[in-house]
């Protein structure tokens, strides 16, 4: 597989959405992958005392995931007295969207290996440990 440019990745279309039936509902839903920055953000807005509380992490990530319908905090703390099934299935939808639950990530190790015929290439050590300054971004 080729070395991909900056402007490649960036531009790369990998946040996937999708309807996501929920029979005891009576209807679908519309979810999509989370964004590195809405993860660190859903991070940031569990925490409790420097501490992630993991049902608030639950909540929002629930919330960023779910397009449609537009579901609130108020709107999450009902469907906590819903049934445990469909509102774990979105939530675990959600991450397989993100990239984030074990099948995926295991999916895509595999398929890495596949593709690249199972090696890992070295790069010369060159400009090792140089990072990107306020001066190398873009736009400086």
């Amino acid at each position: 597989m080729p070395i991909l440019t900056v402007d490649q990745i960036v531009n790369a279309p990998d946040v996937k959405t999708e309807e996501m039936l929920i029979p005891e509902w009576g209807g679908s839903i519309l979810v999509k992958g989370l964004t590195q920055a809405e993860v660190h953000a859903a991070r940031e807005a569990s925490k409790v005392a420097e501490e992630i509380d993991e049902q608030r992490l639950a909540m929002s990530m629930f919330l960023a995931g779910v397009l449609e319908p537009k579901i609130t905090p108020d709107y999450y703390e009902l469907l906590r007295n819903k049934l445990a099934g469909p509102v774990n299935r979105v939530g675990k939808k959600i991450l397989q969207l993100s990239g984030l639950d074990e099948k995926t990530v295991k999916e895509a190790e595999s398929k890495f290996r596949t593709e690249s015929g199972g090696e890992i290439r070295v790069l010369p050590d060159e400009g090792a440990g140089v990072g990107v300054g306020a001066a190398d971004a873009p736009g400086a």
